[in-house]
């Protein structure tokens, strides 16, 4: 996915869904499948693609930048306030990732 599209599909995505903290939309992953937009088969295509080696159910999605990232909360349908465990910041442009 161009830079152009990622920015047309997470703007798209702010319409629908997903919470807004500063530039980025966070979003479950069980929500992202459900939109008839690109973004959860590009997701899916990333994942496999820079072979990410940990579970994540949010996604957090920059405004700004050509970036994501893919965040692990274990707990979140159990904990009001779930504690994130893993993430990776992925670069869109380069696939460099960030732990």
């Amino acid at each position: 996915m161009n830079k152009e599209t990622y920015f047309k599909n997470v703007k798209q995505l702010m319409k629908i869904c997903g919470k807004m903290v500063g530039h980025h939309v966070y979003i479950h992953c069980d929500a992202l499948k459900h939109f008839k937009i690109d973004l959860y088969e590009f997701i899916v295509k990333l994942v496999d693609d820079i072979k990410v080696d940990h579970d994540f159910n949010v996604v957090k999605l920059s405004t700004k930048a050509y970036e994501v990232s893919l965040l692990n909360y274990p707990t979140f349908y159990k904990k009001f306030h779930p504690t994130l465990s893993r993430s990776t910041n992925i670069e869109l442009e380069s696939y460099k990732t960030k732990s």
